[in-house]
């Protein structure tokens, strides 16, 4: 079937109205066909008939002349003698039609097949053989000479030849009928089968085509728009299953598109529904206005919030809510941006009914109709008062110290960098000032951290009386402030300024019951000057004010290049003093410390030097703070102490066996892990040297800072042995508190106190308490700095036994200080040492000159 559909198709019959006109004219030409062949039939049979019947005829007329020849003698001789003739006439007739093949009305003779010629030309011979005895029938008839018997046999000849003949005509008649039948059952059989075939393209073609149209006409009217026709028929059955498609899928597309219209009108209700559910019950109020500003609906919350009803503000201005907080500028803007833009945000400060004012965050937004112009605009506020007042608190807070309620370290980089970019457009200048309280801690750790705090908010008060309205006094954290001053360009217009912060932070103040003075160090920078930075400016003023506490505090330092230098100086010096001691860089200085009453040698103090490779012999002054800084304090610290107790053997085993060393110990030795009191005490018992015999100088500092962990080092250290010794005695806050709760062997009064020390001078009052103060409490007491025999002599009399300074000697390399044992040493006014001769003895007392 497939490949008759193929033929079809490749005859270009695909298409169903060309199908129907080849169908139309073979339907036409097989009824021709068919009629022409039943009309061949039908004349063949009557060809056929008329053939047999002429056949038939020829047996007929024989025995009829027969009959005419035997009756001859009888009746009317002429009538039978013609009537035999025109038989005769007819029999000729008939014959020569078989021989001839001649047309008779009506029909066509059949051509004799050759098989039969034998039996015709039999048939003419006895014809012929018969006809001699009609010639003259009469003339024998009557005789009795054996001519009718040889007639009679010619005449049996010739009806048994027609017989034969009408035989075979009829034998022949049979079989064309059976063909005449054959060609009826095959042309029937072939009508049939083109019936068939009819049947069968048109089922392909039209009937499964409509069946299937049928079916999606069906599936669409129940609702199934995706059912789709998939054939392949003629091309009006494809265009039509096409267009069927294409109208389900339009309408598929048409039904969703209205489905999904549907489910956004559906949404729509819903959100116009919840619109008005928020636009009646939301806590935010909602004003409709016309392009002029003119109220035209309200909801709730307007009310809730302002006071007003629909009927007070309906058609009346928005200005009805006006405070008069805004100028004409603010309103003014406001326009432009929503002439603009179509919309605007912010707080305004309005007006409620009852009069009261109120901080409203107000959102206006613009409708427009579809020519572009304004239909309406929509505002939608909130009464934001109180969450205004608390996130001004929390910025207040999150930008000012809440002890001394001044700008913190955020809003004063705030400030300084605004200030910067000030004056980077206007190029006025201003000042950075850095402050930094002196001895702050030792006030701390005196009275306690309440009143700490307390000198704090007194200091940011006095601050903030020092400078006009407009300057920022910031606190940075702990006892660090700052202070912008704008107006200022150079030194000298600061230089008043400065003084007058020193002396009003410097007015005594009462702490815990007690009247005391607070100094400051203040370090002052200038913009643009010095930098446009503000990391550099906070950094150059920071290095300002450490230069101010270098020269003693209480005082005021001006940025400079030469700080720049001495920075980068310290920190060459850092660098350096990294590898000082793998590089063997570090040595020893001893400085003696001399019984005043014999001159005697009796201790040294260990002294550390730094030998620079380019700037030479360092004293402590000039790197204990970077090493101290850096941590490298650690392994310097106990790099002396193993070298003094060396050193001290050596001394003890040549020259004086019960000879002593002290060193000076740091706070961060205590604090970091530096000193381990057992550590320290193995190696002096491998040393051969008594703890005893070494004494260890602390300063007031760390009494000050001692925590559990340095208790018990100093405790620790105590137990040991190890004399422990206070040096610069004097010079802190609570240097006589901590005497009481510290277990010391000896008090070294600061050279501050010796320096200047003659008679009626305060300083010798402050020397006479300390000597009387250390020989009730039971300590030894060392005067640091003599200088002269003046000081010696107030010294001894105060009961002050031993003195080092440089009238005796200043500090000695190990070799030259090894000269000093056995020798008896007066104080000079130079820093030489005066050596005498050796005494008898001990009980000796040499003099002084």
């Amino acid at each position: 079937m497939s490949e008759l559909v193929r033929f079809w198709r490749r005859l270009g019959l695909h298409s169903l109205r060309r199908g129907v006109l080849l169908g139309v004219v073979l339907v036409g030409v097989l009824a021709v066909a068919n009629i022409l062949t039943v009309h061949y039939i039908l004349r063949q049979s009557d060809d056929l008939a008329a053939t047999v019947n002429l056949a038939g005829n020829l047996r007929m007329l024989s025995q009829r002349m027969t009959q005419k020849v035997l009756l001859l003698h009888e009746g009317n001789r002429a009538q039978t003698l013609a009537d035999l003739r025109a038989l005769e006439t007819r029999f000729q007739l008939i014959l020569a039609h078989f021989e001839q093949g001649n047309i008779l009305p009506g029909h066509t003779l059949p051509v004799l097949p050759d098989t039969l010629l034998p039996g015709l030309e039999s048939l003419d011979h006895a014809w012929q053989t018969y006809s001699l005895y009609l010639i003259n029938p009469g003339a024998w008839a009557a005789t009795h000479d054996g001519t009718l018997e040889q007639f009679l046999r010619a005449d049996g000849q010739l009806l048994e030849q027609t017989e034969s003949f009408v035989g075979y005509w009829v034998r022949h008649a049979e079989r064309v009928q059976d063909r005449m039948l054959f060609t009826a059952y095959a042309l029937f059989a072939f009508n049939c089968a083109l019936l068939i075939l009819a049947w069968l393209l048109l089922r392909r073609s039209i009937l499964r085509p409509i069946s299937a149209l049928m079916d999606q006409c069906r599936a669409l009217s129940a609702g199934h728009f995706d059912a789709r026709s998939r054939f392949t028929a003629s091309e009006e059955m494809n265009a039509l299953g096409r267009a069927l498609n294409e109208s389900a899928a339009h309408i598929q597309n048409l039904l969703a598109r209205l489905q999904q219209e549907h489910a956004a009108l559906q949404r729509a209700e819903a959100s116009n529904r919840q619109a008005a559910l928020v636009y009646r019950h939301t806590s935010e109020a909602m004003v409709v206005t016309d392009p002029d500003g003119h109220i035209q609906d309200i909801n709730p919350a307007f009310t809730a919030i302002t006071g007003y009803q629909i009927e007070e503000v309906r058609g009346r201005s928005m200005a009805i809510l006006g405070s008069g907080h805004h100028d004409t500028a603010f309103y003014r803007q406001l326009w432009n941006c929503l002439n603009t833009t179509g919309q605007w945000s912010g707080d305004i400060h309005n007006r409620r009914k009852s009069g009261e004012t109120y901080i409203e965050h107000l959102t206006i937004s613009t409708s427009y109709n579809d020519d572009g112009s304004v239909k309406s605009r929509v505002g939608l506020f909130s009464d934001v008062t109180q969450k205004r007042k608390q996130e001004a608190l929390i910025w207040y807070q999150a930008h000012h110290d809440q002890l001394t309620d001044l700008p913190n370290r955020q809003l004063f980089h705030d400030t300084l960098n605004k200030s910067i970019a000030s004056t980077c457009e206007s190029g006025a200048s201003f000042a950075l000032l850095f402050l930094d309280l002196d001895n702050f801690k030792e006030v701390n750790d005196k009275f306690g951290h309440h009143e700490g705090d307390r000198l704090l908010q007194i200091v940011a008060e006095r601050l903030k009386s020092c400078v006009a309205e407009s300057d920022c006094v910031a606190r940075l954290g702990g006892d660090e402030f700052t202070i912008l001053v704008h107006g200022v360009q150079q030194s000298d217009e600061m230089q008043p300024i400065c003084d007058n912060i020193l002396q009003v932070v410097a007015s005594p103040c009462r702490l815990g019951g007690s009247a005391m003075q607070v100094s400051v160090s203040i370090g002052v920078t200038f913009c643009p000057h010095d930098g446009v930075s503000a990391a550099d400016l906070l950094r150059f003023a920071d290095l300002a004010m450490y230069v101010a506490k270098a020269k003693g505090r209480n005082q005021y330092s001006f940025y400079s290049g030469r700080i720049h230098d001495r920075i980068r100086e310290r920190r060459d010096l850092q660098a350096d003093l990294a590898h000082a001691l793998n590089e063997r860089r570090l040595i020893l200085h001893f400085q003696p410390l001399v019984d005043m009453c014999t001159g005697r040698v009796v201790c040294a103090e260990t002294l550390l030097r730094w030998l620079h490779p380019e700037k030479g012999l360092l004293e402590p002054v000039r790197f204990i703070d970077l090493a101290e800084d850096s941590g490298l304090i650690i392994p310097f610290g106990d790099w002396v102490f193993r070298q003094a107790v060396d050193q001290l053997a050596r001394w003890r085993a040549r020259h004086d066996p019960d000879f002593t060393l002290s060193i000076n110990v740091s706070p961060v030795q205590f604090h970091k892990g530096g000193l381990e009191p057992a550590a320290w005490a193995d190696y002096m018992q491998s040393a051969g040297v008594p703890c005893s015999a070494f004494t260890l100088e602390i300063t007031e500092s760390l009494l000050m800072q001692s925590d559990d962990h340095v208790l018990d080092r100093l405790r620790r250290l105590r137990e040991a042995g190890f004399g422990i010794a206070l040096d610069d005695f004097g010079t802190g806050y609570s240097s006589f508190t901590y005497l009481k709760r510290f277990s010391l062997d000896c008090l070294k009064i600061d050279r501050s106190f010796v320096n200047h020390l003659a008679e009626d001078s305060e300083d010798l009052v402050l020397c006479q308490a300390i000597a009387a103060m250390a020989q009730q409490l039971g300590l030894k007491v060392v005067a640091e700095g003599v200088r002269n025999e003046t000081q010696r002599g107030l010294l001894l009399a105060m009961g002050c036994q031993v003195g080092q300074g440089a009238g005796y000697s200043a500090p000695l390399p190990a070799e030259a200080f090894e000269a000093l044992f056995g020798q008896v040493l007066a104080v000079s006014s130079s820093s030489s040492v005066v050596v005498f001769e050796r005494g008898p003895g001990p009980g000796i007392h040499p003099g002084f000159h």
